[in-house]
């Protein structure tokens, strides 16, 4: 491990000296270590933050991460240009922008007004990450219900089974039996993805004319809560600049990890988040409670390395987590992204 009072200056000098040391799949100690496994598909690591600063891209850069996604969508292009230099220094990249949709859901207004704000923060957004060099923005849309369950009823997730229009993607049921008690649910959900849909067709030139993916995320907002509809939703707009972006910790009580991989598939996976999750044993109904830290959750790590593999996803894999320094989720990564146990 590098001393943590390396300069800028010696970092970079022992980087380059290091050579082939890291790679897309670790450290090269970590390859060789007994009991990895040999993967064709690599992943690279990466953190997220809201601006970069010295102190987290250094700390990151020295822990063997690769880059890194940047929330604040809205900085100026002063701080774009000094956060893009500060991550060129420590050999990073700024592979994604998070446009979170807590703030601006395109569901959360009544006229065109509003609807023009959502869109034009979702532009600043794009042309953020086409100055930082990313490919991607994260979007979440919109948001239905509320996340503590007050409001019109929706399923438990151990209760859920969509069935939907394979043409207009319009939810029919969410349970077996008798649907009357969510049809709310049902109203709500059709009528936001509607919202949604002509949004994003209206925002696809403006992705094309920066060539950022706008990756649509599953994030806890009680939309296209099972891997078929999410699947079907994404594809549905056949775009080369649509895609998801497929978080594999905030739906695991919804299904396995691993089955939503194997439904989107690496055609409509843009990216992927790394957090853990927990369900309760008899009790797949835990909300936020469920996330712990990443190899102490219920989500069969290994199983899903090797269905990535199976799918043939090849690229960013970013931790949203605080339980551990960067060295602990670089060294956690390192033995999943090999097929090792993760110890810790």
């Amino acid at each position: 491990m590098m001393n943590s009072k390396l300069t800028r200056r010696g970092f970079l000098g022992a980087a380059a000296a290091m050579g082939a040391a890291f790679t897309a799949r670790g450290t090269g100690a970590l390859k060789a270590a007994p009991g990895a496994k040999t993967f064709k598909t690599e992943l690279h690591k990466a953190f997220i933050c809201d601006k970069p600063t010295e102190e987290n891209v250094k700390a990151h850069a020295e822990a063997g991460f690769e880059g890194f996604e940047v929330t604040n969508w809205g900085m100026s292009d002063d701080e774009i240009k000094a956060g893009k230099k500060l991550a060129d220094d420590y050999g990073l990249r700024v592979h994604s922008i998070m446009r979170g949709g807590w703030d601006l859901p395109f569901n959360g207004g009544n006229d065109d007004a509003y609807l023009e704000v959502c869109k034009e923060s979702v532009r600043k957004a794009l042309r953020t990450a086409s100055l930082f060099g990313a490919d991607t923005i994260l979007l979440v849309p919109a948001k239905i219900g509320t996340l503590d369950g007050t409001g019109y009823p929706i399923p438990n997730p151990g209760d859920l089974k969509i069935e939907f229009n394979p043409d207009t993607l319009e939810i029919t049921k969410v349970v077996d039996g008798d649907n009357t008690p969510y049809q709310a649910y049902i109203d709500d959900h059709n009528r936001t993805s509607a919202i949604v849909t002509k949004t994003v067709e209206e925002l696809i030139p403006a992705a094309a004319y920066y060539g950022v993916i706008i990756a649509i995320e599953n994030v806890w907002n009680n939309l296209w809560l099972q891997p078929e509809i999410y699947a079907a939703y994404v594809r549905r707009f056949d775009d080369l600049w649509v895609k998801a972006y497929y978080d594999m910790g905030n739906h695991a009580k919804y299904a396995p990890t691993s089955d939503w991989l194997r439904t989107l598939g690496k055609d409509v996976i843009a990216k992927l988040h790394l957090k853990d999750f927990a369900v309760e044993e008899g009790n797949p109904n835990t909300m936020f409670d469920g996330f712990c830290g990443f190899g102490t959750g219920t989500i069969d790590w290994a199983d899903v390395r090797n269905t990535i593999e199976e799918i043939g996803y090849n690229g960013w894999v970013s931790y949203e987590e605080n339980a551990y320094t960067p060295e602990g989720y670089a060294r956690r990564m390192d033995q999943w992204i090999n097929g090792q146990p993760i110890v810790g």
